[in-house]
């Protein structure tokens, strides 16, 4: 699957390259490296994402490196980052926006009809992207990011 969409990848980098390009040198620095993380002080720490700030560029930058396409998500959207507060590097990251108001098969086998899906969907959010960068990746850190959510 990733090899699949390694064009799709590619191509959303270089169309986010003028805006994101200026600053990937400051928003790499964000990233630890191997030798940065200290794995019995590793302290998870949530950072909501606001509009037009530095975490908001670390964020885009972040999911344009995911292995698979990922969606900028519709409706509602909040989004996080999880830092290590013992380091400041970033664990990983989420987003939550509206769930797909109309899902037959979700609403047939749940039993809804239109106004009983309006109404339960209401308070209702979905991550449209979820997970760990590097090198948090390959120690658990998409599990931790995951729980965090909850």
């Amino acid at each position: 699957m990733r090899r699949l969409h390694a064009y799709s990848v590619q191509h959303r980098i270089e169309e986010a390259q003028p805006r994101l390009g200026q600053h990937e040198h400051k928003l790499i620095q964000r990233i630890a490296s191997g030798r940065e993380i200290k794995l019995g002080l590793v302290s998870p720490r949530l950072v909501q994402v606001l509009p037009d700030s530095e975490d908001e560029l670390l964020f885009r930058y972040s999911s344009l490196h995911w292995s698979i396409p990922t969606s900028s998500g519709y409706g509602r959207r909040l989004r996080f980052l999880v830092e290590d507060a013992h380091n400041g590097k970033l664990i990983g990251l989420f987003g939550l926006c509206d769930p797909v108001f109309s899902v037959a098969a979700r609403d047939s086998w749940v039993g809804w009809d239109l106004r009983a899906r309006k109404q339960r969907l209401r308070n209702v959010m979905e991550a449209f992207i979820l997970g760990a960068v590097p090198p948090y990746s390959m120690l658990l850190g998409g599990k931790l990011v995951a729980m965090l959510w909850r």
